[in-house]
């Protein structure tokens, strides 16, 4: 027992990319983008998909993930390089996947940004 547990932990840490994020997940066409300075300079996204996996902060409606527009890297991207492939995703209408932190802590009320995938 105790060596499956370290080849799983072994694989575990070996392979962290498998495992994205921790919270909400939607796929689809961007359907809309809201950039406001209102709100303490934030990006909402939302895809034509449904979210699975909605943390219970994430309550605002219809967006779905929320990103700072600053200079804080998110798993080795910065906002400027999430909002690039989200903004080209929707030019040229392709399907792309945005994974969720679980958490809300750009916007009390909707989950930050974990990754963009296409």
């Amino acid at each position: 027992m105790k060596i499956m547990m370290r080849l799983v932990m072994l694989c575990a840490s070996c392979f962290p990319f498998v495992c994205h994020a921790s919270g909400g997940v939607a796929s689809g066409t961007v359907a809309h983008i809201f950039v406001t300075a209102t709100f303490g300079d934030i990006i909402y996204v939302e895809l034509s998909g449904a979210k699975t996996g909605n943390p219970a902060c994430s309550t605002r409606s219809p967006w779905q993930f929320a990103i700072p527009r600053g200079s804080k890297a998110v798993n080795g991207l910065t906002p400027g390089d999430l909002v690039a492939l989200v903004f080209e995703a929707q030019k040229k209408g392709n399907s792309i996947t945005i994974g969720g932190s679980g958490v809300c802590d750009i916007d009390a009320s909707e989950e930050s940004i974990s990754f963009v995938q296409d």
